[in-house]
């Protein structure tokens, strides 16, 4: 899949493969591969309010390798996820991975890039079942140094495309979107 395929993701370098229910997704009936033919990456652009706090879920599946992945908002990078998944053509799931950022504008692109460097360009980590909670003003000032945590509530998600997210809310940008 390379650009617009997905309706509301980009895919702003390489492609990706856009998994259907043989690889068995953690969650509905497709997931992502970040690894087409070529390395690639998945984007969404959303609303934020400047100096919130937002709650990244997503799982991360893996088959064959440990596969990794980093995820971007706007200038913040989060630490390298990774799961270990069982032999090809098997997947597994590492669940609800979590990464909170400050946002530092009042829209923000939230990228997930491959880190894998084994399994070849074939195989690279599985993107599904992501999630994105408005946490609400940072209350401490560290979070906003390291623009990433793990502390706190995900909340109740309100799954729409639509919603905007405030705080104590949630929307989603699933990729069952076909």
């Amino acid at each position: 899949v390379i650009g617009a395929a997905i309706p509301g993701w980009n895919v702003p370098n390489g492609d990706l493969d856009y998994l259907g229910p043989f690889w068995s997704p953690s969650s509905g009936v497709h997931a992502i591969d970040l690894h087409g033919i070529r390395v690639g990456a998945i984007e969404q652009t959303f609303a934020t309010s400047i100096g919130s706090r937002y709650s990244v879920l997503f799982d991360l599946g893996a088959s064959g390798h440990t596969m990794t992945t980093e995820l971007t908002a706007n200038e913040l990078r989060s630490p390298e996820f990774s799961h270990s998944g069982p032999a090809h053509p098997q997947v597994s799931y590492g669940l609800d991975k979590r990464w909170e950022f400050v946002a530092t504008a009042a829209s923000t692109t939230l990228r997930f890039n491959s880190t894998t460097t084994v399994g070849g360009v074939a195989n690279g980590p599985h993107i599904d079942n992501v999630r994105v909670f408005a946490m609400g003003p940072v209350v401490d000032a560290s979070l906003e140094i390291f623009g990433a945590g793990c502390a706190g509530s995900a909340g109740t998600p309100v799954l729409s495309h639509s919603t905007l997210p405030v705080p104590g809310t949630a929307f989603s940008i699933q990729v069952d979107t076909i």
